[in-house]
């Protein structure tokens, strides 16, 4: 709780006179009451409305700072991976499966080919 700038106004007044400091007394609050259990299934749909960024690993490379700054338009980065295979499906960074590129229409895609197991941290 903040003091008003009057209560400090008089707390300095009391300390430079000398004077009984002012009362502190205990907070007193209203009871508490118990607050009733959300109905089934409507704890998870709070969750369904927050963003998560989802990404696809094509694959990675490592390079030196040297071949990076060497790089120009129409050079090549070879992959970890062949052409054709499956691309990992990233969620928040962290494994959600993995899928195949797919072309729709002009805009690339990616087909959902299965669904990464969830590991359940030890507590």
């Amino acid at each position: 709780m903040a003091l008003t700038d009057d209560q400090i106004r008089q707390l300095i007044e009391a300390l430079e006179e000398k004077k009984p400091q002012p009362a502190i007394r205990k907070a007193s609050f209203a009871q508490l009451k118990p607050v009733e259990k959300p109905g089934k299934g409507s704890s998870i749909d709070k969750l369904l409305d927050i963003p998560l960024k989802l990404s696809v690993e094509l694959g990675r490379a490592k390079m030196r700072v040297r071949e990076i700054l060497e790089l120009e338009e129409g050079s090549v980065i070879v992959l970890n991976r062949a052409a054709g295979d499956r691309v990992d499906i990233l969620v928040n960074g962290r494994p959600m499966g993995k899928g195949e590129v797919v072309v729709i229409n002009d805009a690339f895609g990616v087909r959902l080919g299965s669904v990464a197991e969830v590991q359940e941290k030890e507590t």
